[in-house]
């Protein structure tokens, strides 16, 4: 998902973790609270409002990806790899550097790229292939090990 479709993304992976095996995250709109207050904000905090509810209650809320990821990876409930990529001028920089060192204090796998760009269907395209490229070099990984995994059983 990108932007807020990356913020319902992870809401998704972390709420259904057994249909999730990744998921990535383009120019996410994680840190609501902090976003809607950020002097570059493109919206006005009544948008944030519409969406969310009252902003004031976010954090801690079942809208806090923050609080809902600590609590997911704590119960070992989600096994999601996670792929994150923002513009250098992307106006929620701070926001996704943020997730990606909270996701990684967490425990979570994390592949984090950072490249040229902004808050941009030009750039979200570009970047999904490469989304795409990482899922399918993981899916050939995991075909290699369990390939690797039957030898080793039929040898034994």
């Amino acid at each position: 998902g990108n932007s807020l479709g990356a913020y319902g993304a992870w809401k998704w992976a972390l709420a259904c973790p057994e249909q999730i095996l990744s998921v990535g995250l383009l120019s996410g709109s994680f840190n609501i609270g902090m976003d809607s207050l950020n002097d570059n904000m493109h919206f006005p905090l009544s948008y944030w409002n519409d969406v969310f509810g009252d902003i004031k209650n976010y954090t801690g809320s079942e809208n806090d990806l923050s609080a809902s990821a600590k609590a997911a990876k704590a119960n070992e409930k989600i096994k999601s790899d996670v792929y994150m990529w923002t513009g250098e001028s992307d106006w929620l920089l701070y926001s996704n550097r943020l997730m990606k060192d909270e996701l990684l204090s967490d425990g979570f796998h994390v592949i984090y790229r950072e490249t040229q760009g902004d808050h941009s269907w030009s750039d979200w395209d570009r970047e999904i292939l490469n989304y795409m490229d990482w899922i399918e070099q993981r899916r050939t990984a995991a075909e290699n090990t369990g390939k690797n995994n039957e030898r080793q059983g039929n040898d034994g």
